[in-house]
């Protein structure tokens, strides 16, 4: 909880703005990856990979990943995550939906990645 405080007031406390900017800092200089919201920007897989990545870089093989493989990269970032005791909170079918995912759950699942690691 603590470390969760701290990064709201690092960021003018808003979750969904403090979050976004953790994002956007954990990826930094992450080929393929501009992350500016919690729906589009996470719909291929390749941000939640490169947040794990930064932290588990033996669990993936970043470098090896493609946008287009959208299926299995998010399947990868799921069981990753399940892998360190990160409840798989989101399903890659949601996140595949024609009109996107909603960006709620997709925070709630990076607020939980975050409360983990940090």
């Amino acid at each position: 909880q603590d470390g969760f405080n701290m990064l709201l007031r690092r960021h003018g406390g808003s979750k969904r703005n403090s979050l976004l900017r953790w994002c956007q800092s954990r990826t930094q200089g992450y080929k393929n990856i501009d992350i500016t919201n919690f729906s589009s920007s996470w719909a291929d897989g390749l941000a939640f990979c490169a947040v794990y990545h930064s932290y588990l870089p033996s669990h993936i093989s970043y470098s090896t990943l493609a946008p287009e493989n959208k299926r299995e990269n998010l399947g990868l970032a799921f069981k990753t995550g399940e892998a360190v005791g990160i409840g798989r909170t989101l399903t890659v079918e949601e996140m595949l939906r024609a009109d996107g995912p909603n960006w709620q759950r997709v925070l709630g699942y990076v607020e939980s990645i975050y409360r983990h690691f940090e």
